[in-house]
């Protein structure tokens, strides 16, 4: 089955039913030949079986495919951030932070309080991929337990990590702070020539958009202070 992803065209080979329906959203009904094959073997799905124990075949296969997927996006100037990004009237804003922090609440949030403006375009594991120098957030199927994806893109303006806090609050961060608190929220390459492709652009990515921490609840007002801020910056 070929599938579009990221503005490329995948032949993804799955074994089971249920990751087609997983996929399903994204499947290319035109007849394009493939930019990237993927083939999940039996032995790499006993190896994730070996690590994460308890969940059935389908799990293990779609983690598989998103492994091979945030290895050949390195050859097409993309990577994989651990975010939730919400798209606002065409530009795109990145919430990261540790697991449980609250990013995807706080994207929800987004969506609510700027309802019918907003929408998640990816909420757990966006890619982002560097196009003539303009960096893109891209939808894909694996949106987190909240399942939030749309099979679309967006230009990423500003990025926020998110603390818990009883004051609403937001600073920018310096290029130091930003690639210490970035590098929790990447998977970096056991291959090293990969590896090398991965900070390049990494470095890229961290050097053209602008980032914040943000502290926060999750109220409007938390909201409006995050975007208050980050629309002042950019515009």
């Amino acid at each position: 089955m070929i599938y579009k992803l990221f503005d490329l065209y995948w032949d993804i080979d799955t074994k089971f039913e249920k990751t087609d329906i997983y996929l399903k959203d994204y499947i290319c009904l035109s007849d394009v030949s493939a930019d990237v094959k993927i083939k999940i073997t039996d032995d790499e799905i006993k190896e994730e079986q070996k690590k994460y124990p308890g969940y059935d075949e389908v799990y293990y296969e779609l983690i598989c495919i998103f492994r091979h997927i945030s290895e050949e996006i390195l050859l097409y100037d993309g990577i994989f951030v651990h975010s939730s990004v919400v798209a606002l009237d065409n530009q795109g804003y990145m919430f990261l932070g540790k697991s449980g922090a609250g990013k995807s609440t706080h994207a929800m949030l987004w969506e609510k309080y700027f309802h019918g403006r907003a929408e998640i375009i990816n909420g757990d594991k966006p890619i982002i991929r560097i196009i003539n120098n303009e960096i893109y957030a891209y939808g894909n199927p694996w949106g987190g337990k909240e399942g939030k994806h749309i099979n679309k893109r967006v230009r990423v303006r500003c990025g926020c990590f998110v603390v818990q806090s009883d004051v609403n609050r937001i600073r920018k961060l310096n290029s130091n702070e930003c690639f210490k608190l970035m590098i929790n929220q990447v998977t970096i390459p056991a291959n090293p020539q990969l590896r090398i492709k991965f900070f390049e652009l990494l470095n890229k990515f961290l050097s053209s958009v602008s980032f914040y921490v943000l502290e926060c609840d999750i109220s409007e007002e938390a909201v409006l202070t995050a975007y208050d801020f980050m629309r002042g910056e950019i515009q």
